[in-house]
């Protein structure tokens, strides 16, 4: 081989093992992917007013990591005109919502991730604040006596249709043949000291009123403390202790109750039932 092709043929080869040494290539560095996390709050629902709620967003994830730890944010972004509500742990992923005035309420849910990544997604619980349900009215005693609990229908009167008590323990009241707007009696104590109790599902707007009678002292001459409790959606909202009954035929008025608000008016008032417009006193009777 000539010296000028040995040359050629040596910087060919060096010229190759360079190519070889700087081309080699590292091995591909995969980015890690960096997708925000998808904020899930929970489904609608109806609300008691008044009653808490507990917003859940515990449904959301990471797509990057499973298991991955989340902030919460939660931020009320519509309600009813003139309307208040109250959040309670807004930045934790159960909190409490409540209100007292009825309508639509719409929450919207964030979440970020531990690459402090944003959810970019809509997430959205509506919520619908309505009238309390489930009115219950329950009597108890301390005496082994008869006492009746009467619960009176708005623009309604003591032992007629619009009555619930012993001798009307299921009126249909409101729209007919349907049963969430009637009270029902369900216990007609008549010594033991209670309770009775009347359930009214779905009242209709409107002032009630409760009452208590002394229907018979078994001979006894008693005096009696009746307690009267009212209830609704599983919530307590008053105990009322009334005044001494001593003699039958005297009737405690309890108090009234505004639905849907809620407001009860406590009352000492004793009456009779013969001045409240009752039947002849102690016979056996049917409503009216």
């Amino acid at each position: 081989m000539s010296p000028s092709r040995m040359l050629a043929f040596a910087l060919l080869s060096a010229c190759e093992q360079e190519y070889v040494l700087s081309g080699e290539v590292e091995p591909e560095q995969i980015p890690e992917s960096t997708l925000p996390p998808v904020a899930i709050p929970g489904p609608s629902a109806s609300v008691a007013r008044g009653a808490a709620f507990t917003l859940d967003g515990t449904s959301s994830f990471d797509p990057d990591m499973e298991g991955a730890n989340l902030t919460y944010a939660w931020e009320l972004v519509f309600s009813p005109e003139g309307a208040s509500a109250e959040l309670t742990g807004a930045f934790t992923s159960n909190p409490l919502f409540s209100s007292e005035d009825l309508g639509i309420y719409e929450l919207a849910l964030t979440v970020v991730d531990e690459d402090n990544l944003t959810s970019e997604n809509i997430a959205i619980q509506t919520l619908e604040v309505v009238p309390w349900e489930d009115l219950e009215i329950t009597l108890e005693w301390n005496e082994e006596v008869d006492l009746d609990v009467h619960l009176i229908a708005p623009n309604g009167a003591y032992f007629e249709h619009s009555d619930c008590f012993f001798g009307n323990p299921a009126p249909d009241w409101g729209v007919e043949g349907l049963g969430e707007d009637d009270p029902v009696l369900n216990d007609d104590d008549d010594a033991s000291g209670g309770p009775e109790v009347i359930d009214l599902t779905a009242p209709a707007p409107g002032v009630y009123t409760v009452m208590v009678q002394l229907y018979n002292d078994r001979g006894l001459s008693p005096s009696t403390t009746p307690v009267v409790t009212v209830l609704t959606a599983d919530q307590q909202l008053l105990e009322i202790e009334g005044p001494a009954l001593t003699a039958e035929g005297q009737v405690w008025i309890a108090g009234t109750i505004d639905w849907p608000s809620g407001e009860i008016l406590p009352s000492s008032e004793v009456s009779t039932h013969e001045d409240l417009g009752g039947e002849p006193y102690n016979q056996d009777t049917d409503a009216e």
